[in-house]
């Protein structure tokens, strides 16, 4: 004769399961619906007689570009997320390119040594993005990832900010120079 035997879980094994259940899914990042777009923006000349102490810097609100592509994206972004206002915007990469109508340069280490890439909002400048391989017109920035995104997403959102370029000089330069980029700044909005 066979016996057939059954354990039964105890009620508070089950419970304990399904708390470490729960907990282990509650470590996971949620999915967030998001939007993620390009925003194009120039930045005005650099000259010879800008620099100063062996830097140069370019900046301009983000909202000033003809059209505001930022602000579309914003607009986008909330579409995008049913309507709701982004709760956390980052900036997932960043280039640079001289514009063609850059004068006397053909490649930016010509001119450049370092270009560092930079939000700034009120007293408040922070570094986001560096490019030192500058032996083409164009770079790819490598975005800082020890920043505080929680502080910058909540400058992000608002969307008043200055974008900018803060550019070591090489010592020797072509006499006349003027640098004139377009950035592509690749955003993603969160709820």
């Amino acid at each position: 004769m066979e016996f057939i035997t059954t354990r039964r879980a105890c009620p508070s094994t089950i419970a304990l399961g399904v708390l470490l259940l729960g907990l282990s899914l509650g470590c996971q990042d949620p999915v967030a619906v998001s939007h993620s777009e390009t925003v194009s923006i120039t930045l005005s000349g650099m000259k010879p007689g800008d620099v100063d102490a062996g830097v140069v810097m370019e900046e301009k609100n983000i909202n000033s570009d003809t059209g505001n592509p930022y602000g579309d994206f914003l607009k986008n972004a909330t579409a995008a997320l049913g309507g709701a206002s982004p709760a956390r915007i980052v900036l997932d990469a960043a280039s640079a390119k001289l514009s063609a109508d850059s004068d006397g340069i053909l490649r930016l280490d010509q001119v450049f040594s370092e270009l560092e890439l930079f939000i700034a909002s009120g007293n408040t400048t922070t570094p986001v993005g560096l490019a030192t391989d500058l032996s083409t017109t164009a770079v790819t920035f490598a975005i800082t990832e020890d920043l505080d995104w929680d502080a910058l997403s909540a400058i992000l959102v608002k969307g008043d900010f200055k974008i900018g370029i803060h550019a070591k000089v090489n010592p020797t330069t072509p006499k006349n120079w003027e640098a004139r980029f377009e950035l592509d700044l690749n955003f993603s909005a969160f709820e």
